[in-house]
């Protein structure tokens, strides 16, 4: 699935469809201890908003990234604030839902 959405431009239905997936699994705390240190999600999911062309998907990815900050933010803060060169309105989102 992550190499789906690593593709150029991935059909919007089924990227929204795939990260909700991820989002689902980050009610799982063992999850968020390794969607990011095993799978890189945080790059491939920041990646996907930049590119998404659609604004579910974007809403979808911003729900993702929130949750893992508020699940598990020792693992996956770091990452996040690493991939902070995504545009800043989404961002912002992060935390002003």
């Amino acid at each position: 699935m992550i190499e789906y959405l690593n593709k150029a431009s991935p059909n919007p239905q089924t990227a929204y469809q795939i990260v909700l997936c991820f989002w689902l699994l980050t009610y799982l705390e063992e999850a968020t201890e390794e969607m990011h240190s095993k799978f890189n999600m945080v790059s491939f999911i920041v990646d996907l908003c930049k590119k998404a062309s659609k604004e579910k998907v974007n809403r979808i990815c911003v729900m993702f990234l929130r949750s893992l900050i508020e699940k598990n933010p020792k693992v996956n803060m770091v990452p996040m604030v690493f991939h902070l060169d995504f545009d800043a309105r989404v961002f912002c989102n992060l935390f002003f839902f």
